[in-house]
């Protein structure tokens, strides 16, 4: 009889320990930074709002980058925002050749203010160039525009533009990167707060598991 007692004692014991570690199994694992993705400060390498559903055909996008370097500026800028607005595989190249010899200031700065509609890598590498141009109203059009993408990506750019000669780029160039360190820094505040809310109610979960699983 005092056998068969130590016996049900002992059976007992690797049940109450099979169902702890069964239970501890279900709770879910403490929150680290690892298990909430950070917030990226990658800019996307192309902005797929860019894309066009509209096919003009091989022969009216050659047109239009013929058209690109028409003597009357008003075409030329029509024919680049066609070939941009449309997502054409070479606008990329033909607009940062306009943007190297373009004469019109006009269609510099309608260009710069496209370009920054589209917060991209592959518009920053586009835009970068202005901050050098040596046009003063191009240099600061390039600078407010590089200031609205929100990145560090572009504080190079920004960096660069304080040793600028004009008082009013360099202006710009301290506003923009007050404005995206101010973005920066709440989002990583962002992330923390996520962080220790979710730290939070996984915390009360394995607390509620766990006062279940001691409940007779």
């Amino acid at each position: 009889m005092k056998w068969i007692l130590l016996v049900l004692i002992f059976a007992g014991g690797l049940f109450f320990i099979f169902k702890q570690k069964k239970a501890a199994a279900r709770l879910p694992p403490p929150t680290t930074a690892a298990s909430l993705p950070a917030p990226s400060d990658s800019l996307p390498e192309r902005d797929p709002g860019r894309s066009s559903n509209m096919d003009m055909g091989k022969e009216a996008r050659k047109r239009l980058y013929t058209l690109a370097g028409d003597p009357n500026d008003k075409v030329r800028w029509s024919a680049l925002e066609l070939l941009y607005r449309t997502g054409d595989t070479n606008a990329s190249s033909i607009i940062k050749d306009r943007l190297a010899h373009e004469s019109e200031n006009w269609i510099k700065r309608s260009i710069i203010q496209m370009l920054a509609q589209n917060k991209d890598k592959e518009n920053l590498e586009l835009l970068a160039p202005t901050v050098s141009d040596v046009d003063g109203d191009i240099r600061l059009a390039g600078v407010v525009a590089l200031s609205g993408f929100d990145s560090a990506e572009v504080v190079p750019y920004l960096s660069k533009a304080l040793e600028d000669s004009d008082a009013e780029v360099k202006l710009k160039a301290m506003e923009g990167l007050k404005n995206i360190n101010t973005v920066l820094d709440q989002r990583r505040r962002d992330y923390e707060r996520a962080l220790a809310e979710k730290a939070a109610a996984e915390a009360a979960a394995r607390q509620a598991a766990e006062g279940k699983r001691q409940a007779p």
